[in-house]
């Protein structure tokens, strides 16, 4: 083969390259970000946690976007105003992240966010699904849920729970004790570190996508 020939085959060769990768299809890849807030003094009224789970189809680093969907469970009570003080079941309503974020700038709470992390699809669907059990109605809110968690954590209607049961459920049962605010944020994700996904990518740019990406970001191991 003269040197003419196998040019040609080699700019050839490199137009196949680009074209297939052009045309690969995008990875399909599961993140979650789990959030708290807390005013000064971090008393339970004003603490908070909740978290939002992402689907995206896009390449590794995020720059070829596909399509991008975000789900957050934030367990609150109807009536959000002075819930602490609340000792039975009251109806519940997961707020959307913008709500969320809303009530917390109100009230200048300070937020600080763990993630992105890549997850397992396992967590991923757990997480659709106790969304919609929570929003089918079937579950209450209540602060100190004790006695009526066990019910919502095995998906029977009458039972109620609290903003960070809510979320580390889905990784099993824990007892959280008197943690709240980012003290009870971060022990959710250690909870819920079981699921994460290894990768070695700067995760970053799903944060930029569902617009949190201003949230100060805790230091994780």
């Amino acid at each position: 083969m003269n040197r003419s020939a196998a040019k040609i085959i080699s700019i050839l060769f490199a137009i196949f390259t680009v074209t297939q990768s052009a045309c690969a299809e995008p990875i399909r890849r599961h993140f979650m970000i789990i959030y708290g807030f807390q005013n000064g003094i971090n008393t339970p009224h004003g603490a908070h946690v909740f978290a939002t789970f992402v689907e995206s189809d896009a390449s590794p680093s995020g720059r070829d976007l596909a399509r991008l969907e975000a789900h957050t469970l934030s367990w609150l009570p109807v009536e959000e105003d002075n819930r602490f003080l609340r000792l039975r079941p009251e109806p519940g309503r997961n707020f959307s992240l913008d709500e969320t974020l809303q009530l917390a700038e109100s009230r200048e709470l300070s937020l600080m966010r763990w993630g992105p992390f890549e997850i397992t699809d396992s967590l991923y669907f757990g997480a659709l699904d106790r969304i919609d059990f929570l929003e089918s109605g079937a579950a209450d809110y209540i602060v100190q849920d004790t006695f009526h968690r066990n019910a919502v954590y095995v998906r029977e209607s009458g039972g109620a729970i609290n903003c960070i049961h809510a979320v580390s459920d889905l990784g099993g049962f824990i007892r959280t004790g008197l943690a709240h605010g980012f003290s009870a944020a971060r022990r959710v994700y250690e909870h819920l570190q079981q699921f994460v996904v290894p990768s070695p990518d700067n995760k970053e740019w799903v944060a930029t996508l569902v617009g949190v990406g201003d949230i100060p970001r805790a230091d994780c191991p």
